[in-house]
């Protein structure tokens, strides 16, 4: 069963809740700082560095490419900034989520907080699939639905 100690001590014997212990603490045992890494954390940080990799690329590069677009089409001014706030608001939840991989490689009572981010990933490929298929093919062309798909997946298998 996934969850989290409600007390958060040196040693796991203290966790007064056993049953909502993270799968990874029971199976692995306590986790040490002086532990090396392990497979997991790995793919934890894998999905970390996608999202991460993501949000750069999306917020800067493709942030102008977007704005050039944008800037060269007949919507009003509210339209093109409301189409702005928009399109970062998609990079902030790639920032969110790289970093929320990250603390769960050295949190990893905090491991429940990421199943949202790995759905909504899992989710967000399926969206670029679908539209992709049903009438919006450019979107097969961008890496949207491999990236946020491979993320979902690497941090699924991070946290199982």
């Amino acid at each position: 069963m996934f969850g989290a100690c409600i007390v958060l001590t040196a040693d796991d014997e203290a966790c007064i809740f056993k049953s909502i212990t993270l799968k990874k603490q029971v199976t692995t045992g306590k986790r040490s700082r002086y532990r090396g890494i392990e497979m997991a954390d790995w793919l934890l940080l894998g999905a970390a560095g996608i999202s991460l990799f993501g949000a750069f690329f999306h917020g800067v590069v493709g942030g102008r490419m977007y704005m050039e677009n944008i800037n060269a089409s007949g919507l009003d001014d509210l339209g093109k900034s409301l189409s702005l706030v928009s399109w970062h608001m998609f990079t902030i939840f790639l920032l969110i989520g790289g970093l929320a991989f990250i603390c769960v490689v050295y949190a990893s009572f905090l491991a429940v907080t990421v199943y949202w981010i790995i759905a909504i990933n899992a989710l967000g490929a399926l969206l670029f699939v679908l539209l992709g298929l049903g009438g919006h093919r450019s979107l097969l062309k961008m890496p949207g639905a491999l990236l946020m798909g491979a993320t979902a997946v690497l941090g699924y298998l991070g946290i199982a």
